[in-house]
């Protein structure tokens, strides 16, 4: 199984590949390469980073080649940031599924969107990782079911 991790590389506004079983990938186990662009808010910030290398994100305490974060490295920050916090998260649950549910409840992202945000292959995929909550479920029900009162009249008070 793929894990994403932050050891992307950046090649002209895009973030791209992975680790997947201890291995560096930059391809989906498809073949499809998975790019992801940089949002356009976060492009006058990259013009203060440092020269990049061959991954946009490092760790000084890595061993790894180019410094690119591990694994290991990731859950032991993670670990240390939700004991911090005083919070139990698992990292991956932390991530992934967290923004994206996120961006699905509380930036108003539709599935769909969702999907080719996240570069999903199938919306099966993304109903992994996007959780309605309930105030979404509100939301989408308040908008496309027209309730009826029980004296015959819709919520207006028209027929």
């Amino acid at each position: 199984m793929s894990k994403p991790l932050p050891v992307s590389r950046y090649d002209k506004g895009c973030t791209r590949g992975g680790v997947s079983n201890g291995q560096i990938i930059d391809r989906t186990k498809t073949g499809d390469i998975h790019e992801i662009p940089c949002a356009d808010a976060f492009k006058p910030f990259m013009e203060h980073l440092p020269q990049l290398g061959q991954y946009f994100f490092t760790c000084h305490e890595s061993k790894s080649e180019g410094k690119r974060y591990t694994e290991k490295l990731l859950r032991k920050y993670w670990k240390q940031a939700c004991e911090a916090a005083g919070e139990d998260i698992d990292v991956y649950r932390g991530t992934k599924t967290s923004r994206a549910s996120q961006m699905l409840n509380e930036d108003g992202v539709s599935i769909y969107d969702l999907q080719i945000a996240g570069d999903w292959a199938s919306l099966s995929s993304v109903t992994c990782y996007a959780r309605a909550n309930i105030a979404k479920k509100r939301a989408v029900l308040n908008n496309v079911v027209p309730m009826r009162h029980p004296g015959g009249t819709s919520e207006g008070g028209k027929q």
